[in-house]
């Protein structure tokens, strides 16, 4: 779908500002303007009222104005939700939102004729002695080396350049999808966003990585002797998909999640795994800019067939927190970008935000934080919330101790 204007923005919050009209909760059944049956979602995850609100002049017609008015359902956690068929309904964001709707999430473990049978459960932090035995294999992998150009200027990124960048494939039933990223931190396991886990009507069945073209076969530059290839992409099954047990999708919070594959990666000039802060030079650094990339896919309509990067602006959660008054910000998240209007658009749901810094008497690329949530205004100045990896690597390293 088309990215919304900030005129647009207010003009729904103007809308919705009224009592609910059919008297729903979040992802509960209701009674669309067609007496269809519907399911109450946020406004901006249901295809009908985006598609309609985009094509629809300046300033909006009453009777654009009426229909949204008489769709609301409810404002749940503050985010607004309209009644919408089951059909239109997409990862969109919200107001203010993470890529997710407000529908079920997914049974425990599944099957189809076109996947593997990947398990979703809660991931819950465990013991100390656990703690420390995966925080031991995080340290003991080789991470966070990349060859490429380390410029991040919000243009398409070097072959290879980073070589972590995952997409999580889903399937749906039908046909399978890219939605989501994510990225390698060892050769067994996918970091990436709950809301990338607990998704819809879809399922994680599986990993791309080394990926730079979406619509390439072959990924190549230069020409004649000069021509340079990456190896073929590697695609893998999911054999579990954690995310945190605490994870809230009204609320933004914990929004953190791991991919198990069904086997280790073949590292390659363009499949290896990025550092976390588990060193104490890699937490003590204080950076003004991170970088972002990925491929724009936050599930929105937004998207990119080669790989993204941009270099954004630190902010701190006051200042976030007094953008998204909506939110309960805590120090377990970040804020980042609203600058030139360059922001999560980059990248993905679930993607980095990273930058090199010392790790074992090094420079190697350092994970800090998980793209989670956002303004819907993509390029607008707004900054995007980021879970903070560093808070969390407790609970990593408890669930990837059987790496």
């Amino acid at each position: 779908m088309a990215i919304m204007n900030s005129f647009l923005v207010v003009t729904l919050l103007v809308l919705l500002a009224v009592g609910s009209l059919n008297g729903q909760r979040s992802g509960g059944p209701c009674v669309t303007q067609r007496n269809d049956r519907g399911v109450c979602v946020p406004i901006l995850t249901c295809g009908t009222i985006t598609q309609l609100l985009n094509s629809s002049p300046r300033p909006l017609p009453a009777s654009v104005s009426y229909l949204v008015r008489r769709s609301h359902c409810g404002t749940f956690n503050n985010v607004h939700h309209v009644c919408c068929e089951p059909r239109t309904v997409t990862g969109g964001e919200a107001i203010i939102s993470p890529a997710t709707t407000a529908a079920p999430p997914p049974p425990t473990s599944s099957t189809s004729s076109s996947s593997s049978n990947s398990i979703i459960r809660a991931g819950s932090e465990k013991s100390e002695n656990e703690v420390r035995a995966g925080i031991a294999i995080l340290e003991r992998t080789t991470c966070g080396k990349s060859d490429a150009d380390r410029v991040a200027n919000g243009e398409d990124a070097n072959l290879s350049e980073y070589p972590w960048m995952a997409l999580i494939v889903y399937f749906d039933g039908i046909s399978r999808t890219l939605d989501c990223g994510g990225t390698l931190i060892h050769e067994r396991y996918v970091l990436t966003a709950a809301h990338c886990i607990r998704a819809n009507s879809k399922r994680v069945v599986s990993v791309r990585l080394g990926e730079h073209d979406i619509d390439s076969t072959e990924d190549c530059t230069g020409a004649g002797t000069k021509r340079r290839c990456a190896p073929p992409i590697q695609e893998i099954d999911v054999e579990e998909a954690i995310y945190h047990k605490d994870y809230n999708p009204s609320r933004f919070s914990d929004d953190i999640g791991m991919l198990r594959l069904v086997r280790n990666v073949e590292i390659a000039s363009n499949v290896k795994p990025i550092c976390l802060p588990v060193t104490p030079a890699s937490r003590q650094v204080n950076l003004n800019r991170m970088i972002i990339s990925g491929w724009g896919r936050v599930e929105s309509g937004v998207k990119a067939n080669v790989l993204q990067k941009a270099s954004v602006p630190i902010k701190t959660i006051d200042y976030c927190q007094q953008v998204h008054t909506v939110l309960r910000l805590t120090q377990k998240q970040l804020c980042a970008g609203g600058e030139n209007e360059i922001d999560t658009c980059k990248g993905d749901s679930g993607g980095p935000l990273f930058y090199p810094a010392p790790y074992k008497k090094a420079l190697r690329y350092i994970q800090y934080g998980i793209v989670s949530a956002g303004s819907v205004l993509c390029g607008s100045n707004y900054p995007g919330i980021y879970v903070r990896v560093e808070a969390y690597l407790p609970w990593i390293a408890s669930n990837m101790i059987s790496a």
